[in-house]
């Protein structure tokens, strides 16, 4: 039995129902000498399932550290060591999880992501309550806020 949130979820990017500017926003990014990107918002606004359609129309490949394993300083170094040369999107995603793991250097972290080569380029999806944690890190970094869709728009569909 399939679950109503793949049946329907948006298979391209005109499938989607909300947040047209922020997706012109990230499709502009991609196209930018910026390498840096975090998208934050609720859980649950669609965040990741964005990434995977910009990825598609794109054509970008997607390299993530899965949120469902654990997550360490020597696994993620080692992770981006393999990925450096090459090219798309890294992605941590969830990274409010990051605040949950006593031995993750956020220093390090980043200073190990920005050694990845300026082809692969680098978002951090955050929900919208851990943004503040991070805000020292990536001051300088673009951010796109996501909303949940717009109820109106949800059931004129």
């Amino acid at each position: 039995m399939q679950l109503l949130a793949d049946k329907y979820a948006p298979k391209t990017l005109d499938e989607w129902l909300d947040n047209k500017q922020q997706i012109k926003e990230l499709l502009t990014w991609i196209t930018s000498d910026c390498d840096w990107l975090v998208i934050s918002g609720e859980s649950g606004c669609g965040k990741s399932e964005l990434i995977n359609l910009i990825a598609s129309h794109t054509g970008s490949s997607i390299y993530t550290v899965p949120s469902n394993q654990q997550r360490t300083q020597l696994r993620l170094n080692q992770y981006i060591k393999d990925i450096k040369h090459e090219h798309g999107l890294f992605v941590l995603d969830d990274f409010e999880l990051f605040f949950l793991v006593d031995h993750i250097n956020l220093c390090e972290l980043f200073d190990t992501m920005s050694s990845l080569e300026s082809q692969m380029r680098k978002i951090i999806v955050i929900n919208s309550s851990g943004l503040s944690k991070i805000e020292k890190y990536v001051r300088s970094v673009r951010t796109i806020i996501f909303q949940r869709p717009n109820a109106d728009v949800v059931f004129s569909k």
